[in-house]
């Protein structure tokens, strides 16, 4: 789009000053791989060291290819279908809600495939919610006609449009060198805890049964799960809840990675130059933080998809380009789109609200938009609209919208949630320290000390800040347009940040969300002159990014599994991702169902199972202790196990010590080893190992 494009490549600034940032960015780097990389800190020193491994290509081989090594890479191929066809149907889904916003003619070719595949997304999420509300979430042939039918629209709109360029060496090489390891990590099946524990086996649970509700085993599939129901819907298109989980996770992984750099290239280019897009998009598929997210299956990355865009989108509302000249008025569909954008990040997370929704509707109201109320109300709604039935659910299922947060304010009239539970949540969940030392460790932590930080887009992000600081010291007011962004990027970054210390227990990954606007910061910084040294000094600390992400992105950490070559149906059994007890009951089913006990990682298991986070009341707990506090009879126990159809028990006593431990979620008192040696005494159960782990009911 012509006429969009402004400022020059190179920042008014004192001559001396890149000098003094290519000292500051050398001081950073020297900082940065000086410090240990936690994952691996009992292999190597610092993060320096971690470049020796390379010295030792066997042990790379075994690592991607197993032992004895194994080569496979074709059998991905109907993962990347299915995941193609969930993303077309995205996007021409998405093309049909932004045609009728009224918005497609305002915007570029790559802003349109942006918009309408977040969009399409969103609103493939809530129709898979619906479904699951109505007891239908097993239903594969009208999703998979469906899915057909809007990918079939959606390449009718997008192939007229494509202009196929014939790229450089050196952009095919580059693109390569970024995408490569995104793509070799995607389809592979994930260790993570949290997602195989948490995020996973719910979904698993409504595509078996087709119902999704209120869940009393684990209190997070209670939560929004919007970037989840993305798992789900690639099991309904493949038929099959293990390789439609993966399908699902090559579009989690997309949709959180490649589709934000795309935004970010397509938003730099708009606002800034070309140059400034380009690095955007490198910084942001080098940030390590991107690629572990993608790697594991995490959903993080999706909710920065969704603020970035949301804000785009207020943004071009904002400042429109040429082609609304002709218009007395913005479009409103701008406005409602980035409300609704804003509204999918809290159907994927409630920290959401907060992060996004709050900072994005104030953006509205201070702005100097005329009818500031009415706008915010329009926001609001459409905000709304994506994750208003989550919130909905909730709220008839359980009488608490935000269930099971704010227990204080709603209750609980489903009776799962107790004072205790809250309590002991409420606790883990929530900051302790707020001394200035703390204050300090949490911003080194952030700037540098975290694990999967990158190395430059700190340094490079302050270069890109200063020069405005420099701008604002000699005017009087905020004169360019671009530095006006830059400032509410900022306001918004500081806003985050001090939620994020203040209302959180300060996991480093939960600001993941904001890192797209950092990377704007970062890439604007990398181009604060033009001199020919600084160029090569750019040049240079990309090389640095480049080779680093790229070496983590090829060592293991832990929750990320890297067989990249390992044929599918041995990564399905690797030991090294599966525990041997999940392996040797798929072995050997069990003739009813399994219950486990500590153990949540339910998702490899392909036995029924019955699990319970350790938030919630464990259903043994409910069958073994009386309403009163006491023990039933051995033959009420032996019925209840029975009518559950209960067969065997697996006790996972490492995971309750861990969660028993000081700081820890906590685990029920009442299982403990002396319950199951009375159980065997009273022939109600059978130990059938040598660890007191497992057992068989007696019938």
């Amino acid at each position: 789009m012509s006429g969009r494009r402004s400022t020059k490549t190179n920042v008014a600034s004192p001559d001396y000053w890149f000098f003094l940032a290519i000292i500051g960015i050398v001081l950073y780097l020297l900082l940065f791989f000086r410090s240990s990389f936690g994952p691996l800190a009992s292999f190597v020193p610092n993060r320096a060291s971690l470049f020796t491994l390379l010295l030792n290509p066997t042990f790379f081989v075994e690592l991607w290819c197993g032992e004895p090594a194994r080569f496979a890479i074709f059998d991905r191929l109907p993962l990347y279908l299915a995941a193609a066809g969930s993303l077309l149907a995205a996007y021409g889904l998405g093309q049909i809600a932004l045609r009728l916003l009224r918005i497609t003619d305002f915007l570029d070719p790559l802003e349109r495939f942006v918009f309408s595949t977040a969009t399409g997304l969103s609103l493939f999420s809530t129709f898979l919610l619906i479904l699951g509300l109505c007891g239908l979430a097993n239903q594969c042939w009208p999703v998979r006609i469906l899915t057909a039918g809007f990918a079939l629209y959606g390449a009718r709109v997008m192939l007229p449009g494509v202009k196929p360029n014939r790229p450089s060496f050196t952009a095919f090489g580059l693109g390569g060198l970024l995408v490569i390891p995104y793509l070799l990590v995607f389809p592979l099946p994930p260790i993570e805890y949290d997602v195989v524990s948490y995020h996973l086996p719910g979904v698993k649970e409504t595509f078996l049964t087709g119902f999704y509700g209120f869940r009393t085993d684990s209190v997070y599939t209670n939560m929004p799960f919007g970037a989840e129901m993305h798992y789900l819907w690639g099991m309904l298109l493949y038929g099959d809840w293990y390789h439609g989980a993966l399908a699902g996770k090559i579009v989690v992984g997309l949709t959180g990675s490649l589709l934000p750099a795309a935004a970010l290239y397509a938003f730099c280019r708009h606002f800034f130059t070309k140059t400034v897009g380009v690095l955007a998009a490198i910084l942001y598929l080098t940030n390590p933080w991107i690629y572990y997210v993608s790697a594991t299956g995490l959903i993080d990355g999706v909710v920065a998809t969704y603020l970035f865009t949301a804000a785009y989108a207020l943004i071009l509302y904002r400042y429109p380009g040429r082609k609304y000249e002709d218009y007395p008025r913005q479009p409103m569909g701008l406005l409602l789109l980035s409300g609704f954008l804003a509204g999918s990040a809290v159907s994927c997370k409630y920290p959401a609200l907060l992060f996004v929704v709050v900072p994005l509707a104030g953006a509205v109201g201070f702005s100097t938009f005329s009818h500031r109320l009415r706008k915010i109300a329009f926001f609001s709604l459409a905000a709304l609209l994506a994750c208003g039935l989550w919130f909905g659910k909730n709220a008839v299922l359980t009488g608490n919208p935000t269930y099971p947060l704010l227990y204080g304010v709603f209750g609980d009239r489903t009776g799962t949630w107790t004072p205790e539970k809250n309590a002991r949540w409420t606790r883990v969940h929530s900051p302790h320290d707020f001394s200035l030392a703390s204050a300090c460790g949490s911003t080194a932590e952030i700037a540098w000390k975290s694990d999967y930080q990158s190395p430059i887009l700190v340094p490079l992000a302050v270069c890109g800040f200063i020069p405005i600081f420099f701008r604002l010291k000699k005017a009087k007011g905020v004169e360019k347009k671009e530095d006006r962004l830059l400032l509410a990027f900022a306001a918004h970054l500081f806003f985050v940040f001090v939620c994020w210390w203040f209302l959180t227990h300060r996991l480093d990954r939960f600001l993941i969300p904001i890192l797209p606007l950092a990377t704007i910061f970062a890439a604007r910084g990398a181009v604060i002159s033009a001199d020919p040294f600084w160029r090569k000094a750019v040049l240079v600390v990309f090389a640095i990014a480049i080779a680093y992400a790229t070496l983590l992105a090829a060592l293991p950490q832990p929750g990320k599994y890297n067989r990249f070559f390992l044929p599918d149906r041995a990564m399905r059994t690797d030991p090294i991702r599966v525990m041997p007890h999940t392996l040797d009951y798929n072995e050997n089913p069990p003739r009813g169902t399994l219950l486990l006990l500590g153990e949540a990682k339910a998702f490899d298991f392909n036995v029924p199972v019955l699990f319970s986070s350790c938030f919630n009341d464990s259903l043994f707990e409910r069958i073994v202790k009386d309403n009163d506090g006491s023990i039933r009879s051995p033959e009420e126990i032996r019925r209840l196990f029975h009518e559950y159809g209960i067969s065997d028990i697996f006790v996972d006593w490492g995971e309750i010590a861990r969660f028993r431990s000081p700081g820890n979620y906590g685990f029920s008192d009442f299982i403990e080893p002396k319950i199951f040696d009375e159980l065997v005494r009273d022939n109600v159960l059978r130990p059938t190992g040598t660890e007191n782990e497992t057992f068989r009911v007696i019938d």
